[in-house]
């Protein structure tokens, strides 16, 4: 028996994909990855950033508390206290220090009192 070839009129269906196209989307998907991860890691940094200003702004803000109040601060490495006297009064500044190098400097002006 012989094989008989059909003639079909209609073109040829194929199924999948071309490794082309395989590979745009994996190039794709991979710009996808690289662009999560480095979000993520913005997120990481901006958090960490406001960890250590918020920790110095509430260090500065308790040593600044403590002058107003008329107590003595006690000497830290971290904290850095001036005073200077103005014609209005006394001027006190705050500097505060983190261990990785960051610094927040906190300002305020105790005013004379009249008598």
């Amino acid at each position: 028996m012989r094989n008989k070839k059909t003639i079909s009129l209609k073109p040829e269906t194929r199924f999948g994909f071309t490794l082309l196209e395989v590979l745009v989307s994996l190039a794709i998907v991979g710009i996808l990855i690289v662009t999560i991860l480095e979000s993520e890691n913005l997120n990481l940094k901006v958090r960490e950033n406001s960890y250590i200003y918020t920790h110095l702004f509430l260090s500065g803000n308790s040593s600044l508390s403590s002058i107003l109040n008329g107590e003595e601060t006690i000497p830290n490495e971290e904290i850095e206290v001036k005073k200077e006297e103005e014609d209005f009064g006394e001027k006190v500044m705050i500097k505060v220090k983190d261990t990785s190098g960051v610094s927040l400097i906190l300002h305020t002006y105790l005013m004379k009192k009249e008598e």
